[in-house]
């Protein structure tokens, strides 16, 4: 008996000897300390994880070592600090009281914050269970708990025992474990709660919104608001192209390429195939006009076969004008070269099937100008071109007009054939159709070459438009060639601001028009008076016109 009272009484003494005076070693965990009259403790983790340690039961366990600094976390610290100068520079807040903090870094460790939550209430970083190490009791104001929902609930329980204020005040009966808080979860998914084990008070029937807005349908995304905080943001309808399918998205998913976003922008959809086609409206507008004009052609082509001993038709060259009819029947004809889905052959041959027909057109056109230029010279006494009247210079014309073009669309198709191609960004939601360009620069000088021969065969036409012949047909040749190169002038700018179908539109708008513009200004007077006034179509009205226009 006295054996085992003097060692309960040597026991005792070690433990008040140690307690009284506090001198067990620090645990030296990582803490941020300002002093003050009231103090307010933090439990931040401040570095990611705790040096894993072996124990091995014989020796004392070493110092727990954080490692991996957390940046984002360590804001917190500095909010901390902030708050507590800001409230100690203010005299209106706390008068003659300064405001001081304790915070120790957790390192994200559930032992280390509840070995925290120990020194608050031993009074030194040493933890002495039940007892402190100061002679005053801590003067705490609150305790800002962990990150993780494990450590803060440990945390409030032991601290709740001594009924430490902030913790334990609003904590009644025994705690029940409705979810977790994972600050390593993705954004909007760190909180996640069982709803099947909360019991819900009067008030209350489900979980609050945490939000000050609604969540985003699909089909929209989020946008931050400037200044507000995160949960608080508008929804924005996603762009053409772009897709959210799932309610609170944060970003849009674009579209593959060949696929585009329904109206709602919820899921992709495939993208429509456009073309010229003959079953739409605007090709069916031009494809008819194409057919009217052609039938048009072929009729005023009838009607000079059927008239073609009449002094008219003989006076304006009938082989030339039987030319110019056929060459503007296939400048109609062409148009449908470009209407309809592009295939290899059409690709391959239409512009340049345009180019040659044009210039053959043109040529033609500038054949019959010189004729009557050569014509009325020859009456005149000792003209030099009297040995040309007769002669093939009209017909060899022709041919170098429609052979150098020749030549130019050859070498075109030759080094840049076209072909067809799927244009995926001519139009928002389409794929084009459409013939490959390989080659502007010979399209160009197609156009070059075509106004070429319409200004040479305007100016001609204009100087010969007074020549006094019955049926001088240069006037209606000048306007032609007028209306021609208005046309074509024009339709650059049209042609070079416009895409996809429209800009093949435009293409076959300008041959239709600039072809209907020749056959109009060039043979509707002439059938006016073989069809109408066909007195005027005789040899007598002839002589005495050329007499009358000789005596002016």
């Amino acid at each position: 008996m006295l054996l085992a009272a003097v060692r309960i009484l040597w026991i005792m003494a070690r433990v008040v000897r140690v307690s009284s005076s506090c001198q067990s070693e620090n645990s030296s965990l990582p803490a941020y300390v300002k002093k003050g009259d009231i103090m307010i403790g933090g439990l931040i983790p401040v570095h990611e994880k705790i040096v894993k340690q072996t124990f091995t039961f014989k020796i004392k366990p070493p110092n727990r070592t954080c490692e991996k600094f957390y940046t984002e976390k360590y804001q917190y610290v500095l909010a901390m600090l902030f708050a507590v100068e800001a409230i100690n520079r203010n005299p209106l807040l706390l008068t003659n009281v300064t405001l001081g903090f304790e915070v120790y870094d957790t390192c994200y460790s559930d032992a280390a914050a509840i070995h925290s939550a120990m020194s608050y209430l031993s009074g030194k970083q040493t933890s002495v269970p039940n007892y402190s190490c100061t002679s005053a009791p801590p003067r705490l104001a609150a305790v800002v708990g962990d990150s993780p929902s494990s450590g803060s609930v440990a945390i409030a329980r032991i601290l709740g025992l001594t009924l430490f204020p902030q913790v334990s005040h609003d904590m009644k009966g025994d705690m029940v474990k409705v979810g977790i808080f994972d600050d390593w979860g993705p954004a909007g998914e760190k909180l996640v709660l069982s709803e099947n084990a909360i019991t819900w008070g009067d008030k209350y029937t489900q979980v609050p919104t945490s939000v000050c807005c609604n969540s985003c349908l699909p089909g929209y995304r989020k946008a931050p608001r400037q200044g507000e905080p995160f949960c608080c943001y508008d929804c924005i309808s996603c762009s053409d192209g772009e897709i959210s399918n799932q309610t609170g998205a944060t970003d849009c998913m674009r579209c593959p390429e060949d696929q585009w976003s329904n109206d709602n922008r919820v899921k992709c959809i495939p993208k429509t195939i456009e073309f010229l086609s003959y079953e739409e409206p605007l090709g069916i507008a031009l494809s008819s006009i194409s057919s009217f004009c052609s039938l048009l052609t072929v009729s005023v082509l009838c009607i000079f076969i059927r008239y073609r001993d009449t002094p008219l038709v003989k006076a304006n060259n009938r082989s030339l004008s039987y030319l110019l009819l056929v060459a503007l029947l296939m400048c109609f004809l062409c148009s449908f070269l470009f209407i309809g889905r592009p295939a290899p052959i059409t690709c391959l041959i239409r512009q340049a099937v345009f180019g040659t027909i044009f210039s053959l057109c043109v040529s033609s056109i500038f054949a019959k100008t010189i004729t009557v230029v050569i014509a009325f010279s020859a009456t005149k006494p000792n003209s030099p071109l009297r040995k040309w009247v007769g002669s093939s210079i009209p017909n060899s014309m022709i041919f170098v007009g429609s052979s150098i073009q020749s030549v130019i669309c050859t070498c075109w198709v030759m080094l840049y054939p076209s072909s067809p191609e799927l244009n995926m960004k001519a139009s928002k939601g389409k794929i084009t159709v459409e013939c490959t360009d390989d080659s502007v620069l010979f399209f160009y000088v197609t156009l070059v070459f075509l106004g070429f021969l319409a200004i040479l065969t305007l100016a001609v036409a204009f100087l010969a438009r007074n020549l006094p012949d019955g049926f001088n047909e240069t006037k209606f040749i000048t306007f032609s060639m007028l209306v021609f190169t208005s046309v074509w002038i024009s339709f650059i700018p049209a042609y070079v601001s416009t895409k996809g179908k429209y800009m093949v539109a435009v293409e076959i708008f300008a041959i239709l028009s600039s072809s209907l513009g020749l056959l109009c200004c060039i043979f509707a007077p002439k059938c006016h008076i073989i069809i109408l006034r066909p007195h005027m179509n005789t040899r007598e009205f002839l002589v005495a016109r050329n007499n009358a226009t000789g005596r002016k």
